[in-house]
């Protein structure tokens, strides 16, 4: 299993991240030969290297580019999180949660509803609740993709934001990493093609896997890792916890932020607001 992995997802997908990394790489390695040819702090030729980088910007921008790519949310989830209405996100978040039993069903995954309230859920305390939609989004690739794998059973989910760095108003707004924590049961096979595919986007995995898989998934990043056996009759039959990272993009953020201090309050927040008669 471990060579197998090695050979046939290990491999391709650190192939697949140096090529990603080429210009990067390039890049460092022209500012290293810049700083060794200079002997001594007095002979340190700053205009040169200011010229230098702003030849390799343009470079060090595709790179960010291409990375963006790669966790960039369908459009629908982005607008929705510029305004969060909470009965909206409500209803579809629930539309979300039927249409993957029904997946499930269809494909064979046995889901109980204990998984599905591990789903983003709003709560009073609950800090920057438009993000609840890009939460959404990710979760919902996640079991998609499990399902896709043909996995037999999952246990247990939970997903929780790390918290919102604060950011210099001179930088651009830094990427919020979410994490789900998620244990399923399947075969060897299963677990390999879900590998392959979780930091694919759709259009990867249906070129690469032949796999149907709807469009604008996200990349889905493997952080740990847990293999054990779930039976000895059975040793393909495995026991898998994995903790998964996504990323809730910058425009994302900044466009949250954006309308948080000019919305208007939502008609339900406004009947809250208003003081009852006796």
């Amino acid at each position: 299993m471990i060579l197998a992995y090695f050979l046939f997802v290990y491999r391709p997908l650190n192939a697949r991240t140096k090529e990603k990394e080429s210009l990067l790489r390039q890049t460092w390695s022209r500012i290293e030969t810049i700083h060794r040819k200079k002997q001594a702090p007095d002979r340190i030729d700053y205009n040169h290297i200011s010229q230098s980088l702003k030849r390799l910007a343009p470079n060090m921008e595709r790179v960010k580019q291409t990375l963006l790519s790669r966790i960039e949310i369908d459009s629908f989830y982005r607008d929705k999180s510029l305004e969060f209405q909470l009965v909206d996100y409500e209803n579809h978040r629930q539309e979300v949660i039927e249409s993957l039993g029904k997946l499930a069903q269809t494909r064979q995954s046995q889901i109980p509803p204990s998984v599905f309230e591990g789903f983003p859920a709003y709560h009073s305390d609950l800090s920057h609740p438009n993000y609840l939609w890009i939460e959404l989004a990710l979760t919902q690739h996640l079991l998609q993709s499990m399902i896709y794998a043909d996995v037999e059973s999952i246990s247990k989910l939970s997903v929780q934001r790390q918290r919102t760095p604060s950011a210099d108003a001179d930088l651009p707004p830094p990427l919020i990493p979410v994490i789900s924590e998620i244990q399923f049961v399947c075969d060897s096979s299963s677990l390999f093609r879900l590998l392959l595919m979780l930091p694919l986007r759709a259009e990867e995995i249906q070129k690469d896997l032949n796999i149907a898989y709807p469009a604008n998934k996200p990349s889905l990043y493997i952080e740990q890792i847990l293999i054990q056996k779930n039976s000895p009759e059975k040793p393909a039959h495995i026991f898998v916890w994995m903790k998964i990272v996504g990323f809730i993009p910058p425009l994302s953020i900044q466009k949250a932020a954006a309308t948080k201090d000019n919305r208007q309050p939502s008609s339900a927040e406004r009947q809250t607001a208003e003081p009852r008669e006796n």
